[in-house]
């Protein structure tokens, strides 16, 4: 990897701005299996800096391993969606339940019993 050739410690090569973006993807998907909303969005500004400095190179690339390089990178981002989408899924699910058990009327009162669909006690079973 050439030395660095920028302030901030990266380098304007195509190799060292992928090899970034490889790393940035990395770090999603570990983001996204440990459920780090925190440091997925850091990796996420990080992913778009990386992108943003990559994009004007890519036009210019004529080498076949930039273009293998990017089959990888894509593949990796392919990986993430999919975690991230299971991850959508599993929420929408618990919304869904959370949201449908509201509309029953199967609430608890304050006290801590079932209430039924008008906020009074229900209780089930026991006579006064």
């Amino acid at each position: 990897m050439p030395p660095p050739d920028r302030t901030d410690g990266t380098s304007d090569s195509p190799a060292a701005m992928l090899a970034e973006l490889v790393q940035c993807l990395h770090a999603e998907s570990d983001a996204l299996v440990a459920g780090d909303a925190n440091g997925l969005a850091q990796v996420v500004e990080r992913k778009e800096n990386a992108l943003r400095r990559l994009a004007p190179q890519l036009g210019r690339a004529g080498q076949a391993w930039l273009r293998a390089a990017v089959r990888g990178v894509r593949d990796l981002n392919d990986h993430n969606a999919r975690l991230l989408s299971a991850h959508m899924n599993m929420t929408r699910a618990r919304l869904d339940a959370l949201l449908g058990a509201a509309g029953t009327g199967a609430l608890y009162s304050p006290d801590g019993r079932a209430a039924g669909a008008d906020g009074r006690n229900a209780q089930r079973g026991v006579r006064a």
